[in-house]
């Protein structure tokens, strides 16, 4: 991960000279890298990109989250998890709303 993030940054720094990284619009450095390699089409293609991603990070959230919320696990000192959360009940982060 590490690694993409150096070499997309090394691209803004290779395409786009320092001052349009400073002050490209909105801080969006990636839609202008894309606009100045492949014009109007390439930008649009790098802001689809990132919609899809954001939507899709939104997507495992909102599918994990509340399984997540619901069970507390603890490790022993064996390295064992044990769940100790209440499986019946309503979730901690909606309990509120059932008192």
């Amino acid at each position: 991960m590490v690694v993409l993030c150096v070499l997309a940054n090394i691209g803004y720094l290779a395409v786009l000279p320092f001052p349009e990284i400073q002050h490209a619009p909105q801080n969006r450095v990636a839609i202008a890298m894309m606009d100045a390699v492949f014009g109007r089409p390439g930008a649009m293609c790098m802001a689809a990109a990132i919609m899809i991603s954001t939507f899709g990070c939104d997507n495992g959230l909102i599918l994990v989250l509340p399984e997540n919320c619901n069970h507390e696990q603890i490790s022993d000192s064996r390295g064992s998890i044990r769940s100790t959360g209440n499986l019946d009940g309503p979730p901690r982060f909606a309990a509120h709303a059932y008192n």
